[in-house]
């Protein structure tokens, strides 16, 4: 039969459950497997959240006279698109419609998110997209620009139509792109991205965590290392996806670092 076993301070193996439903085990192994997919989420998080504070300390120590200037501003810019596109692309694959809704609210609420979006393809199949700076002797800080009409001349049928708008009305205006201004506005709205997905997610991940802490010995702190006996042999460790999960919130989620050198850029 299946049972449930932990071990106390004597290193001795005590059942806690028994008789475990085969029914029951595999719902625990379909939690533990959403929990992982949760995990994922947070690291493709802190991967495009990572990418984009890398971008804002590049913007802000940025000088021209630097070896490889533009290739490395270029670089940390590719690096945020490209990672943000794989952070979508990770929600369709794993969880298909389900925040679909949440992802075309941002989409079509943003004109930043628009940009940053087709400035991916437009990286990939165009042309590099940071292309000019200039240099503010009064304050002695740089602007690094992305230049609409630049996009629009090199663009090969990459960018939408709305996009395409959005940039001739630039034009029109005589207004650039200010990378700094637009990462810093990308960064809100990502951060707001991401909150509302987990808030979508809270209930799913709560209902799970019910079924994992049934799989455990002890209550809240007091949790010991638990496992499952199979009547075939096997042995599945029910603890450590817990212990796990509670480390990659308490320690990895959190966006402070990127808030604070949000407010650094403000206030240069």
């Amino acid at each position: 039969m299946n049972k449930l076993v932990y071990f106390n301070e004597k290193n001795e193996q005590i059942v806690f459950r028994e008789n475990v439903a085969e029914e029951d085990i595999n719902k625990f192994l379909a939690a533990k497997d959403n929990f992982v997919q949760v995990m994922n989420s947070i690291d493709y998080y802190n991967i495009v959240k990572d990418n984009i504070v890398e971008l804002m300390q590049a913007i802000i120590n940025y000088d021209f006279r630097q070896e490889k200037a533009f290739a490395t501003i270029n670089r940390y810019f590719f690096n945020m698109v490209s990672s943000f596109y794989c952070y979508v692309k990770y929600y369709e694959r794993f969880y298909h419609d389900r925040y679909k809704r949440v992802f075309s609210e941002q989409f079509d609420k943003y004109d930043t998110y628009k940009i940053i979006s087709e400035l991916r393809k437009y990286t990939t199949h165009c042309f590099m997209a940071i292309t000019q700076s200039s240099f503010d002797i009064m304050t002695g800080k740089y602007s690094i620009q992305i230049i609409p009409n630049d996009l629009l001349e090199k663009d090969k049928g990459m960018l939408r139509k709305d996009v395409k708008d959005i940039l001739k009305r630039q034009i029109e205006k005589g207004e650039v792109i200010d990378l700094r201004l637009l990462t810093g506005d990308f960064l809100n709205i990502f951060c707001e991205l991401q909150i509302k997905i987990m808030n979508e997610m809270k209930e799913d991940i709560f209902e799970d965590l019910k079924t994992i802490e049934d799989f455990i010995y002890g209550k809240n702190l007091n949790k010991k290392e638990s496992y499952i006996l199979k009547e075939d042999g096997a042995v599945i460790n029910t603890s450590n996806i817990l212990f796990l999960f509670l480390k990659k919130f308490q320690e990895e989620y959190t966006a402070s670092n990127a808030v604070e050198i949000l407010k650094e850029m403000h206030e240069g």
